[in-house]
């Protein structure tokens, strides 16, 4: 899943740059206005198709995270905890310590991985909107600035990674996962030292 949003932001990155350089080069061709009209149909239909993708994959992938979400704080919070009270032994070896690092690092890095790409898709998708108002739309004939409007209001929904269509995957997830996980362990903690 990561290499195929990563493959849909480079894309829509395209499109951001297509959008941007639509003027370029077609200032002195005696037919310009079709030229960025053609190149703008292209631009819009590709847009479209990167839309399309985005959504095919948000439907393919968004159940298949939601226990992810829903497990990813009880999983910190039990291997903390483990981790917790193995330390606390005497006889705990410095191989185990290292097992619950390497395990809650890599339970961190997947998570972080999934918050990562939902955040760059949404920036992405944001910001080939912005490139819809700056590029020079005023300088347009009147049909290609409706259409140029009309897909530009299209990037105010941008496209989105969620897990089962309840949490947006971003940095601010990420982090309150971890203030969860962290609430639960230190849960855990005061109950086991009144006991």
């Amino acid at each position: 899943m990561t290499v195929v949003v990563l493959h849909l932001c480079s894309q829509l990155a395209i499109v951001r740059v297509q959008l941007k350089n639509l003027y370029d080069d077609v200032n002195q061709h005696p037919y310009a206005d079709k030229l960025v009209t053609n190149k703008l149909r292209y631009v819009i239909q590709r847009h479209q198709e990167l839309i399309s993708l985005g959504e095919t994959i948000e439907k393919t992938f968004n159940l298949i995270l939601l226990p992810q979400l829903i497990c990813y704080p009880l999983i910190f919070c039990f291997q903390g905890y483990a981790m917790l009270t193995s330390m606390a032994k005497t006889q705990t070896t410095s191989l185990q310590i290292l097992y619950y690092l390497s395990y809650d690092t890599y339970t961190l890095y997947h998570l972080f991985i999934f918050c990562w790409i939902g955040e760059h898709l949404y920036h992405e998708s944001t910001s080939v909107g912005y490139a819809y108002y700056e590029s020079i739309w005023y300088n347009h004939s009147i049909t290609n600035a409706y259409s140029l409007v009309i897909v530009g209001c299209r990037t105010l929904r941008p496209l989105r990674i969620t897990a089962g269509k309840f949490a947006n995957f971003s940095i601010h997830l990420f982090v309150a996962i971890l203030k969860t996980s962290m609430g639960y362990l230190s849960m855990l903690r005061a109950v086991e030292s009144r006991g």
